[in-house]
């Protein structure tokens, strides 16, 4: 598919995030710090500052993980140590495709994010720092087509899947890949948008579990 880029004006980052959040059903908030008065707020910076808070949190990962599979004997350690995401600081609604020269500064954003957490967490499991970063490199490329399905529409969706192509229009190392987006058979026959993971996250380790579709270990 052969994606275009807009030569419209690009309106500001937060006029377009919170013209895509009117459109949630249910509505949803946009605030620029952590809310007073509310309880289990975690900034990033200090979970990254305080690396045994981040153990924590994968045993408590661990423990929703034993009371959903009662029938596992243990929940094997790759499993809740796969489980992580990073979340970009900076946000774009999906009103239009990006320029590259704000595709670069969002992927610049979350590389520089994603390589501190990778930092504070590499060693703290046995996952090495290339099953890390293709596990970031899958969570920028699913952000990216989310925003755009948060639109409930084709349009929107296919806004996601082209901002997703700019800022992973090739392999930026350390990320591990290009956007992985691609259309593909649904079933009911009709093409719809779909991706290959980089990375595992070793559910199928749990019972009764298997690969997911797009897994890396069954292609």
């Amino acid at each position: 598919m052969r994606l275009q880029r807009s030569s419209h004006a690009v309106a500001s980052p937060g006029d377009d995030l919170q013209a895509s959040l009117a459109r949630i059903p249910g509505g949803a908030g946009l605030r620029d710090a952590v809310p007073d008065g509310e309880p289990d707020w975690v900034r990033c910076g200090d979970l990254l500052d305080d690396p045994v808070r981040l153990v924590r949190w994968r045993a408590r990962l661990g423990d929703w993980l034993a009371d959903r599979y009662p029938d596992a004997a243990t929940v094997p350690e790759r499993t809740p140590a796969d489980s992580t995401a990073c979340r970009p600081t900076r946000v774009r609604g999906f009103r239009r495709p990006w320029s590259s020269r704000t595709s670069e500064r969002w992927r610049r954003s979350s590389g520089a994010h994603a390589n501190r957490f990778i930092d504070a967490y590499a060693p703290l499991t046995r996952l090495g720092r290339r099953q890390l970063w293709a596990a970031a490199t899958d969570a920028l490329d699913n952000a990216l087509w989310s925003a755009g399905r948060l639109g409930s529409s084709p349009e929107a969706e296919g806004a996601g899947v082209a901002d997703a192509a700019l800022v992973l229009e090739s392999r930026f190392p350390p990320l591990t890949s290009a956007s992985k987006l691609r259309l593909a058979p649904g079933p009911d026959g009709h093409r719809e948008w779909t991706r290959n993971r980089e990375s595992c996250c070793y559910s199928y380790l749990l019972p009764a579990e298997s690969e997911c579709d797009g897994c890396p270990r069954i292609r």
